[in-house]
């Protein structure tokens, strides 16, 4: 086209519609059609998108400037309706209204995550007293545990257990982590997800609260009597309860204490560290996150080497992570809060500004005014 350079790049453009300027599409005029720029004496001034104008046809191409041509209701010069300019004072509401509830929002979320989660650790906390009179029957089934694992050929814990209590560094501060890591660790977990990556905050709450509460009911169902309480049925086993005669011990006597001590099965200490491992290697992307399997590991070695879980009662807390992972944990990132909650937090890359608005250059060149400069590639409208 005259009057324009021909070595200038070909601009990139972004869509700039109805998210931007509710009310406005970016559609061109025909060539030669009326166009007022002023205001309009009856109505108030309503925002225009402004768009270059079209090519016209090669038989009148003319020498002269492009200029660009403004479309919308301010752009025609018609008076604006009275729903219109009602429509558009509710829209300026609705966004100042956002503007001011971001910490409000936010709040209120925070408040029901908690919620939800204090259910779940109450639930765990009146599982201990369903246990009471059911003694016998899981003191039975630990004897059925008991040999199911030695004709699997697995690893007999007394043996272990005995390797170590040579060393009494190793059981005590095998008991220390007992005590001090599992609702400490899965805590903190919660936190650095619900404010540093919320985007995988659903995800990892539906796991948690999904193996647990099956873990819950197979506690209920299944009542089980830990490996230090099988020498008061079968003496010549040698199982030492290493929190009663080393310290310390969360338990106090076995209808007492912050857990259910007939609740072997599954080992949740076992199921968490697993859960706490996959999300730290799921959502980090550097190669030390690898480093989080190390918790599992350590967690299991020490449930054994205490005596309060069975080898099968970690194997079925990790087996339980596993199907909530398979069933509600596979998705990738997603929100689910609205944005006004999301303030405050690193928000997914979908969720931001796919370009900026730019003012026309002062040098006086042809481009047009509210150009929307793409933040990464984009073709441009149609």
């Amino acid at each position: 086209m005259a009057g324009a350079s021909s070595a200038a790049p070909p601009r990139r453009w972004c869509v700039f519609g109805a998210q931007a300027m509710p009310g406005l599409v970016p559609v061109a005029l025909p060539p030669g059609r009326a166009v007022s720029s002023g205001p309009s004496p009856v109505a108030p001034v309503v925002p225009a998108a402004v768009v270059p104008s079209p090519a016209p046809p090669a038989d009148q191409v003319s020498a002269g400037p492009v200029e660009p041509v403004m479309v919308g209701p301010a752009a025609a010069g018609a008076p604006v309706a009275a729903g219109t300019e009602l429509g558009w004072r509710a829209s300026r509401a609705r966004l100042r209204l956002v503007r001011l509830d971001p910490r409000i929002g936010l709040v209120l979320y925070t408040v029901g995550q908690i919620a939800l989660l204090a259910m779940l650790y109450v639930g765990y906390g009146l599982s201990r007293h369903l246990a009471t009179g059911r003694e016998p029957e899981a003191l039975g089934n630990a004897l059925d545990v008991w040999y199911l694992e030695r004709f699997l050929r697995l690893p007999d814990e007394a043996v272990l257990q005995g390797a170590v209590l040579a060393h009494d560094w190793i059981p005590r501060g095998a008991n220390w982590y007992y005590v001090g890591i599992h609702f400490p660790a899965a805590i903190l977990l919660l936190v650095w997800v619900f404010a540093r990556h919320r985007e995988h905050w659903r995800r990892v709450r539906n796991v948690i609260i999904l193996a647990t509460g099956v873990g819950l009911v197979i506690h209920l169902l299944f009542p089980l009597a830990p490996p230090r309480f099988l020498p008061e049925m079968v003496p010549s086993l040698r199982l030492v309860d290493t929190g009663a005669v080393l310290g310390p011990s969360p338990y106090s006597d076995a209808t007492d204490g912050v857990a259910n001590q007939y609740a072997a099965m599954p080992s949740l200490h076992v199921g968490w560290a697993v859960l706490e491992a996959w999300a730290v290697v799921t959502i980090l992307r550097h190669r030390a996150r690898w480093l989080a399997l190390i918790q599992p590991l350590a967690t299991v070695a020490v449930v054994v080497v205490t005596a309060n879980h069975y080898w099968l009662d970690g194997i079925v807390g990790a087996l339980l992570v596993a199907g909530a992972v398979i069933l509600v944990g596979r998705r990738g990132p997603g929100t689910e809060a609205p944005t006004v909650v999301s303030r405050g937090f690193r928000a997914p890359a979908a969720g931001r500004s796919a370009g900026r608005l730019v003012p026309s250059p002062a040098d006086g060149s042809r481009e047009p005014r509210g150009v929307v400069e793409p933040c990464s590639g984009g073709a441009p409208p149609a």
